[in-house]
């Protein structure tokens, strides 16, 4: 009798059970990469691909009529992505597209003009390409219009952002734009071999270190080159970031978005406090304030 209950247990178990959706990162290894497809974009403003590691077709266009968008679309200022899966599974697929097709940005949530299934956009590569993530629930046909401006807005304040670190020698945080608080990571609760995890990549972390002037102060964590002899640094791992420490791990921060502004004016504080080129990058910026 025993025996029975527990196999009918289980049973219900293996039936109730959700099945956990696959996840295909594809990232470059897809042909809209290819010096080919950009030529061919750049000069007829369309191109398409089907992709080798799932059934799915994707085409980029500079006016509705590339993608099959019936209606009154302004198409200056914005070019289009169509999105075209043919298969039954539920997965996450992501891969990037080189920034001739379109400048990188932040963007969550971007609805679809046609379908029901939005996509993220998040630059990689430091702006070289962008990030397109999408959930798709079976067969997935969508079409979404990218506005150029956005993309330019991110151009120049990822420019600008450059040009204090050259003139500085101060690393800014990643600014993305939301206003989340801050999620913390206690000191000493990671090292090499115990890693802390934190389910983004695209996230902004910081840790705390200690100041010129004696304070502390929070720094981007930098990616790992070689764990054993780095501070803190972090690495990719699929859907998730990994953070490691090789001294006595310092106190981590992090949040999915933040506040521009308010993070801006933070860092700026932070460098005219702290380090004489900041004073004088930024003193001649605001008036040697």
């Amino acid at each position: 009798m025993l025996r029975q209950l527990v196999l009918l247990v289980l049973a219900a178990t293996l039936v109730t059970a959700p099945v956990a959706a696959t996840t295909t990162t594809i990232d470059t290894s897809h042909p809209l990469t290819d010096d080919a497809h950009v030529e061919t974009f750049e000069s007829e403003g369309v191109t398409s691909a089907a992709f080798a590691q799932v059934d799915l077709n994707v085409t980029v266009a500079e006016d509705h009529d590339g993608v099959g968008l019936d209606g009154f679309y302004l198409d200056t200022g914005n070019v289009y992505l169509r999105l075209d899966y043919d298969e039954t599974v539920d997965r996450t697929i992501r891969f990037y597209l080189p920034s001739e097709y379109f400048a990188p940005r932040v963007q969550r949530t971007l609805e679809p003009k046609r379908g029901n299934t939005p996509v993220s956009l998040t630059p990689v590569r430091d702006g070289e390409m962008t990030a397109v993530s999408i959930d798709v629930d079976g067969q997935t046909d969508a079409t979404y219009a990218i506005s150029t401006a956005a993309g330019g807005i991110w151009s120049i304040r990822s420019s600008a952002r450059e040009k204090a670190e050259n003139q500085t020698g101060w690393e800014f945080p990643t600014l993305a734009g939301g206003g989340e608080q801050w999620q913390y990571i206690r000191a000493g609760s990671y090292s090499t071999s115990s890693p802390a995890r934190i389910n983004d990549t695209s996230a902004t972390i910081q840790y705390e270190t200690s100041a010129p002037d004696g304070g502390t102060q929070w720094l981007p964590v930098p990616e790992c080159d070689d764990p054993s002899t780095q501070a803190v640094c972090s690495l990719e791992e699929q859907n998730a970031t990994i953070i490691m420490s090789s001294q006595d791990s310092p106190r981590i921060r992090y949040k999915s978005s933040t506040d521009l502004l308010s993070d801006l004016g933070g860092a700026i504080n932070d460098l005219r406090q702290t380090d004489d080129r900041a004073k004088d990058f930024f003193g001649s910026l605001f008036g040697g304030a």
